[in-house]
């Protein structure tokens, strides 16, 4: 159980969430969530990549499977998010903690500043139907918020 993450490319999207926490109650629960402004072929769309790790079984709940956004608020201190891939349905309320600044490319200079937490709590609850798979909390998670994510009506 572990997380690694590689970014390519000449600049970050112009908005975007990112979580992860393997620090939950539940020994063996991770989560990992992006929703990010794509760029495509002159273009754009928001693209989600979310991973649940729960008794052993991995849940993916991505764009190129059918994922649908239904709800993504972001304030200074707090991030809510709902998504929907057929049966499942998973909530996030995520609390956001001061971080620290670092530094991200920008059109191939790295002259962009980025605020991540890493001591961001987040709660979760994923349902299977009407049936309660996990609600738990992570806490010292990893949080950034950046942008304004526009979601389709």
């Amino acid at each position: 159980r572990g997380y690694i993450e590689k970014d390519w490319g000449r600049s970050f999207p112009e908005a975007w969430v990112w979580m992860q926490s393997s620090n939950f109650d539940h020994a063996g629960t991770s989560f990992m969530l992006s929703i990010a402004t794509i760029p495509w072929l002159g273009k754009s769309f928001t693209g989600c990549l979310c991973a649940f790790l729960c008794k052993g079984e991995l849940h993916r709940f991505t764009t190129y499977k059918g994922v649908r956004i239904k709800r993504v608020d972001t304030s200074v201190d707090r991030i809510a998010v709902e998504l929907k891939q057929r049966e499942f349905t998973i909530h996030v309320d995520a609390r956001k903690t001061s971080g620290a600044q670092l530094i991200s490319p920008v059109q191939g200079s790295m002259s962009g500043k980025i605020d991540e937490s890493l001591t961001s709590e987040i709660r979760l609850k994923v349902n299977e139907g009407s049936t309660l798979l996990f609600e738990g909390t992570g806490t010292n998670s990893g949080l950034e918020a950046v942008g304004k994510l526009k979601l389709k009506d």
